[in-house]
């Protein structure tokens, strides 16, 4: 689904002398833009939000809210990043950030917070969403978080909290890492291997939602994601994905008509609860690694796990948190029925404790749904 407002003017400054100088501190990459005025396709003369902007994120909030299963109490709406200071580029994201109270919902903060991360994931993914020709980005967060941004305007109250300085890009080194990334992105890409491509992908987010945690816009790893996606390796990786997934398809089908012995294929949703877990800041990660391990230890290959799909379920089980997991596995030794049997089997039984240092506790599957 696409949603977008399209404004009569395209009034983006051009870089001025004194900002490509201002590059330069992040060896002349393109993250390192700066500008004298605030994006003009967004505020107007005075600073102020364009009111057709202000009413175009209240509606893509409440777009939002129709997709949670819970009620979800929202503070403020904002909007950050650079967008809402002087060093945004023509790739910039628009940055909404809602503003919500996880304090009453009777589930811990950190388990609400993965919940609205798996959410908002999905929801971005979902939803192809655009102002003028500038991709938009919605995140979640509690309302004792932080935010960590130049600037900070609240669209429900249509006034800055926090007005943007104009601040020189601050001169971070991102080598060797930068190029070792490349290095990586390139090698999934050329391997055309569906599991490495998509653990790349998780790789790259994860080191942003990191790195901006730790250390804010200007933190290396946020950094490095900006200008891979900038490079348009980002979207490289997304679209050989799917090329990879359709080879991978028609080459099944042919396999099929020929009657040539394969692997086969399943995939859908594990409903796994885990006990003491005390690292919730990895937490997606670690289940991952965890589910995959576990079928593993019954020859049963997990192709792949999208984390950022991961949602919280309610099963009445005191005592265990559970998560709709979405995986695509292969076997040649089970039929269906068997299948899920060893599913089940494989992750009630695995020892956690040999995987993990005790940081997680046991491992229950509740149930196994194919997607056929």
């Amino acid at each position: 689904m696409s949603i977008e407002i399209i404004k009569e003017e395209n009034t983006t400054p051009e870089t001025t002398e004194t900002e490509t100088e201002n590059k330069n501190d992040i060896s002349n990459l393109s993250v390192g833009e700066v500008h004298d005025v605030l994006n003009p396709v967004l505020w107007d003369e005075q600073s102020k939000l364009w009111p057709e902007v202000k009413q175009h994120v209240l509606d893509i909030v409440e777009e939002f809210r129709t997709n949670l299963d819970i009620e979800l109490d929202v503070v403020d709406i904002q909007l950050v990043g650079s967008n809402a200071s002087f060093n945004y580029n023509e790739h910039s994201d628009i940055d909404v950030h809602i503003v919500a109270n996880f304090n009453d919902m009777g589930t811990p903060e950190a388990i609400v917070q993965q919940a609205m991360n798996a959410t908002k994931a999905q929801f971005n993914k979902d939803y192809d969403i655009k102002f003028r020709g500038l991709d938009v980005e919605v995140y979640v967060e509690n309302i004792n978080s932080a935010t960590m941004s130049n600037g900070i305007y609240s669209v429900m109250r249509d006034k800055w909290i926090k007005y943007p300085h104009k601040i020189k890009v601050p001169n971070v080194e991102l080598e060797p890492e930068l190029s070792d990334t490349r290095s990586e992105v390139n090698a999934a890409l050329i391997s055309k291997d569906a599991g490495q491509i998509k653990t790349m992908i998780n790789k790259l987010y994860l080191m942003r939602q990191d790195s901006l945690a730790v250390n804010g816009e200007f933190g290396k790893g946020n950094l490095i994601f900006k200008q891979i996606r900038n490079d348009g390796l980002l979207d490289g990786l997304k679209n050989k994905l799917k090329e990879v997934r359709s080879d991978e398809l028609s080459i099944e089908s042919v396999n099929e008509s020929l009657g040539e012995n394969k692997m086969s294929t399943w995939s859908g949703t594990l409903v796994v609860g885990a006990k003491e877990w005390s690292d919730f800041a990895h937490f997606a990660q670690d289940m991952a690694d965890l589910v995959t391990e576990a079928l593993a230890s019954k020859q049963i290959s997990c192709e792949s796990i999208d984390i950022f799909e991961m949602r919280h379920v309610e099963v009445n089980d005191p005592g265990y948190t559970y998560w709709s997991i979405p995986v695509e596995l292969s076997y040649d030794d089970f039929d269906n029925g068997d299948l899920c049997f060893a599913v089940i089997s494989a992750i009630d039984s695995f020892d956690t404790s040999t995987f993990t240092d005790d940081e997680i506790g046991d491992l229950r599957c509740d149930s196994v749904t194919s997607n056929a």
